[in-house]
């Protein structure tokens, strides 16, 4: 293998994210359920782990957020340190803001 583990281990994270968010029956399905009137809120978690004679590689973690609100149809993703970021400054990038109109 020419690249490095840990970058191996992060492309297999991305690549599975990537096709849980582009899957034509998981839109299928969100988009049914946000007919009814619900909103979605989804958090993919992976963890990938390598090991080579008996030698294991840190495990690679990685969340993916993804939500998905009323009519809009917003899409975001936040890694775990996007996460941890805004928890550090007390940004909760997940809540709701109330609309305000301008004067």
């Amino acid at each position: 293998m020419k690249e490095k583990p840990e970058e191996v281990m992060k492309e297999i994270s991305k690549i599975i994210s990537e096709s849980a968010k582009s899957s034509p029956e998981l839109k299928d399905l969100l988009n049914r359920i946000q007919r009814e009137g619900y909103n979605i809120f989804i958090l993919l978690e992976t963890s990938v782990g390598l090991k080579k004679d008996n030698t294991a590689i840190p495990l690679f973690k990685e969340k993916t957020l993804i939500k998905r609100t009323g009519n809009a149809g917003v899409h975001f993703n936040i890694s775990l340190s996007d996460m941890e970021f805004f928890k550090k400054i007390g940004v909760d990038p997940i809540k709701k803001i109330p609309y305000r109109e301008k004067n």
